[in-house]
């Protein structure tokens, strides 16, 4: 599991789905 902190706007999502797209990992948003 890889967790992602930040604040709003810091893009937490977008390299969460960019790593889940290269890694053929499932990918959670949790906020």
């Amino acid at each position: 599991m890889i967790v992602f902190f930040g604040p709003a706007g810091a893009g937490k999502s977008v390299q969460g789905q960019i790593l889940a797209a290269r890694h053929g990992w499932r990918w959670l948003s949790a906020g």
